[in-house]
């Protein structure tokens, strides 16, 4: 939080100072075009702050780098042409269409990249969704192979945890009401494993097998 403060007190330093600037090196007569280079320079770096300070969904290290360099890519373009305009160009026209095809080539640029990291999150987010049915469930399988002391029964059990642990990754769903069954199966698997009820373990096992199998075919 103090680092956040520190942060914001800097960027409000460095305004003031461009501004200082400007004021000094522009005279008291200031055209249209200067009055309108100094706007997109300063809603260039206000947008510059932004994608430094404003907190974001995905915090991932290429995310935040990746915007903040648009958005001082966009704040130095802003600036040095307005500099050259300020030096060069009457025409306002002109000023403002150049000034305004520079604000929407960054605009895309920033929105196909937040479309492109927001796609990519959804993407892994999930993979790691549908990752939990084949991972998760089957290792709560695993750990109850052990507790089977009935070697037929054992053997059943390793069975529906290879089958679980080598179900296709993707699902959909009418893929995962299957692995809801199986999820809420496995759970009633634990406490007839503590009772040491063999029977109904393996009979358990069995169906839980059978769904398993049923939900596998229809991802092939």
């Amino acid at each position: 939080m103090k680092l956040k403060v520190i942060g914001i007190v800097l960027l409000q330093v460095i305004l003031i100072i461009l501004n200082i600037l400007f004021f000094m090196w522009t005279g008291p007569e200031r055209s249209s075009v200067v009055w309108l280079s100094y706007a997109f320079s300063t809603i260039a770096y206000l947008i510059l702050e932004a994608a430094i300070l404003v907190p974001r969904d995905y915090k991932s290290s290429p995310w935040s780098w990746s915007i903040i360099y648009i958005a001082t890519m966009l704040f130095i373009s802003e600036l040095i042409i307005g500099i050259i305009f300020g030096c060069l160009v009457t025409s306002i026209t002109w000023a403002i269409t150049i000034q305004l095809l520079l604000l929407l080539g960054f605009m895309i640029w920033g929105y196909m990249h937040i479309s492109a990291t927001v796609s990519s999150s959804r993407a892994l987010k999930k993979q790691a969704e549908e990752s939990i049915y084949a991972k998760e469930v089957a290792l709560q399988v695993k750990g109850l192979i052990a507790l089977v002391s009935d070697a037929s029964t054992r053997k059943v059990v390793k069975s529906l945890y290879e089958k679980i642990w080598c179900s296709p990754r993707s699902s959909n769903n009418t893929a995962r009401s299957y692995e809801s069954r199986v999820t809420a199966g496995v759970e009633e698997l634990k406490i007839l494993v503590a009772e040491a009820n063999w029977v109904e373990v393996e009979r358990l096992s069995n169906e839980l097998l059978i769904i398993a199998d049923q939900r596998n075919s229809m991802l092939k």
